[in-house]
C-alpha cells in the first residue's frame, strides 16, 4: 500500500470533521471542469461537501484554480494553503507522494484519465483498493482494460457511462454508507486474492520442483 504521513492524516480529519467528501485522484484536462460541475449540483443536496483534486501533473495547480473560480467555487491549494477551511468547496492536493495520504482520508475515490479530454487511458486503481476505497472509474481506460474488467467482474469497481452518471451515483454514495461499504469490501477482497498469487504458483510448481530434486539426487549417487 502507498505510503503516508500519519500526523497528516490526523490533522486532515480533525480539520475536515464530519463534512461529506470525495476524491478526484490523477486527474487530467477536462476533468477538474466536470467535478467543479458536480460539486455544484450536489453541493445543493449535501451541505459541506468537500472535493478533493489531485492532478496527476501538480503543475497545472493555477489553471484548476482558475477553473474552480470560473465555477464560481473557492478552491485551497495544499502547495501554499494548508488544510481546506470550511468554506472552501475544492481542495486541491497539488503535492507529491501523498495519495496514499488521500486514499486513506476519503471513502470514495474516482481515478482519473478515465473521463478526460485527451481520450483517456486510466490511471491504476489497485492503489485505492488496497487502501479499502470504493472506487469510481469512467468510460475510458484503455490502457489497464484487463485490470478494470477483472474488476468489474468482481463488482470492485464501478463504471460511470457519463457526467450524468458519474453524478447520480456519487449523490448515492455520499449519502448512504451501505453502499459505500459494500463497494469498499469488494475493492478489498479482490487485492487480497490477487495477493494470493504467488503462493498459488508455488503451490503448483511444489510436485515438480520436488520431483526435480529427487532425479538430481538420484543421478549424483548413481
Amino acid at each position: 500500500p502507498l505510503p503516508y504521513d500519519a500526523a497528516a492524516l490526523e490533522s486532515l480529519k480533525k480539520n475536515i470533521g464530519t463534512r461529506p467528501l470525495w476524491f478526484y485522484a490523477s486527474t487530467h484536462a477536462g476533468e477538474e471542469d466536470m467535478a467543479c460541475r458536480l460539486h455544484r449540483h450536489l453541493k445543493k443536496s449535501i451541505p459541506g461537501l468537500l472535493t478533493i483534486i489531485a492532478p496527476r501533473h501538480p503543475e497545472r495547480r493555477d489553471s484548476i484554480k482558475a477553473t474552480c473560480d470560473k465555477n464560481g467555487l473557492k478552491s485551497r491549494l495544499r502547495s501554499t494553503g494548508g488544510a481546506p477551511q470550511t468554506d472552501d468547496d475544492i481542495y486541491i492536493a497539488d503535492t507529491l507522494g501523498e495519495m496514499g495520504l488521500f486514499y486513506r482520508l476519503a471513502p470514495v475515490a474516482c481515478i482519473g484519465r478515465s473521463f478526460s479530454s485527451d481520450g483517456g487511458g486510466g490511471h491504476n486503481p489497485i492503489e485505492a483498493a488496497q487502501l479499502e476505497c470504493a472506487i469510481l472509474h469512467g468510460p475510458h481506460v484503455q490502457n489497464l482494460a484487463s485490470i478494470y474488467a477483472e474488476m468489474n467482474k468482481a463488482g470492485a469497481v464501478l463504471k460511470l457511462n457519463d457526467e450524468k452518471d458519474f453524478q447520480n451515483r456519487l449523490a448515492h454514495l455520499l449519502i448512504d454508507q451501505r453502499a459505500v461499504d459494500a463497494l469498499q469490501s469488494k475493492a478489498a477482497g479482490f487485492v487480497r486474492e490477487k495477493s494470493r498469487v504467488l503462493d498459488t504458483v508455488i503451490n503448483g510448481l511444489e510436485p515438480m520442483i520436488s520431483l526435480a530434486l529427487k532425479t538430481d539426487s538420484k543421478a549424483a549417487c548413481g
